[in-house]
């Protein structure tokens, strides 16, 4: 049985609280309610499955992007312009 990493996205906040194994084939996308620490209170969480590597979506370099970690996010604190929406 194939199994994948899958995380679970506050639809109000849009934080990734949690995250989960997942059977790969003939299943829906997971729509839980679950506690957000943000809100402190459940609220529904949407599947979202994250990308193999974060460094991919940004050319420059780690040594010139300062990082820091909030909670389950990582932010960069120089914009990415390869990038939109950032």
């Amino acid at each position: 049985m194939a199994r994948e990493y899958v995380w679970l996205v506050c639809t109000e906040t849009g934080d990734r609280n949690y995250r989960t194994s997942k059977e790969i084939r003939g299943t829906e996308r997971l729509r839980l309610k679950t506690y957000c620490k943000k809100l402190r209170r459940h609220t529904w969480h949407e599947e979202s499955r994250r990308s193999e590597s974060g460094a991919a979506r940004c050319p420059l370099p780690a040594s010139s992007r300062a990082t820091r970690i909030v909670g389950s996010r990582v932010e960069h604190s120089a914009p990415c312009e390869a990038t939109p929406g950032r």
